[in-house]
């Protein structure tokens, strides 16, 4: 998608920007949080594609935290 990685702020404002204005989906409560799911299009430098986010609301926590983030098929 053309993201390097010693440009990683570009990836996080571009996930900030495009994902986390979606509304997320409900994936998983575990003993450490509230997982949520956002599935869409994020364009990067180089190239658009689906992405995958997972985001986490931590117990005691009212701010979610990036779990992960890959392109989806």
């Amino acid at each position: 998608m053309g993201y390097r990685r010693e440009d990683w702020q570009r990836l996080e404002y571009d996930l900030r920007e495009q994902h986390l204005i979606l509304e997320a989906n409900l994936d998983d409560v575990t003993v450490y949080g509230t997982q949520y799911v956002i599935v869409a299009v994020i364009r990067g430098p180089a190239r658009s594609a689906n992405m995958k986010s997972v985001w986490q609301y931590d117990v005691g926590s009212e701010v979610p935290r990036l779990i992960t983030a890959y392109p989806q098929p």
